[in-house]
């Protein structure tokens, strides 16, 4: 649990003293071009939706890590309080592990879609992009 407090101690820091969290945070203004790139990723949707620096996809993604990151420490920490003969204990624990299934699940699929492109597989293809022949190596053309 300290690994994660300070990793996540350091990265608001770098956040709050950069300002960058203003272009990370989700906004309710973002519900819309989170549906619209939704609909693009799934090929919904043929034209890319106007940006910023990040897509509003990526800014739910980056405040959903980071209130995840916020309740697996306080229920970390409530774990760590409570008596084990307390009726919520149970709770707290479930919350507790739900959080952590949630953050290495995002850890997971976010590697499992850039994965392709480490491997020197052409941009585009892969598992988030629906590629047919996803586990077929493909060169990156050179231009």
């Amino acid at each position: 649990m300290w690994p994660l407090i300070a990793g996540g101690v350091l990265y608001l820091s770098y956040l709050a003293a950069s300002g960058e969290w203003r272009s990370l945070l989700f906004r309710p203004r973002d519900i819309r071009g989170a549906i619209e790139m939704q609909k693009y990723y799934l090929r919904l949707r043929k034209e890319h939706p106007p940006q910023g620096k990040h897509n509003p996809l990526q800014k739910a993604a980056y405040t959903f890590i980071i209130l995840l990151g916020v309740l697996s420490v306080v229920t970390g920490f409530a774990i760590y309080q409570t008596d084990a003969a307390l009726v919520a204990h149970g709770a707290v624990r479930r919350i507790s592990g739900g959080a952590l299934l949630a953050l290495l699940g995002g850890v997971d699929l976010h590697g499992l879609s850039h994965r392709p492109r480490a491997a020197g597989v052409r941009r585009g293809s892969g598992i988030a992009a629906g590629d047919d022949q996803r586990l077929v190596s493909r060169p990156i053309p050179q231009p």
